[in-house]
Parts: C-alpha cells; structure tokens; sequence
C-alpha cells in the first residue's frame, strides 16, 4: 500500500507544481493591482471630468 502511494506522490512533481503556483499567485496579484490602477483612473476621470 506504502509503495503505490510513493508511487503516487512525486516529489519532484509536487515541487514543479509548488512554482506553477507561486507563479500563478504572483500573476494573480498583478492582474488584480493592473485592474484596481485602471478602476481608480477611472472614477478620478469621472470625478474631475463633470
């Protein structure tokens, strides 16, 4: 049973996975400080435009 779970779970997989994740994070935030600059230009150009 032991020896079909090590099988299962690679090492060397899960940390390939660990950085795809790091990285998806990393992206995730950038795309959501892009949006939050976009939004704040936005309701400033709004604002100061009427």
């Amino acid at each position: 049973m032991s020896n079909k779970k090590n099988k299962i779970i690679d090492p060397d997989k899960t940390k390939e996975l660990q950085k795809d994740w790091q990285g998806y994070g990393k992206s995730t935030a950038y795309f959501g400080l892009v949006v939050l600059f976009i939004f704040i230009v936005s309701v400033l150009y709004y604002i100061f435009m009427n």
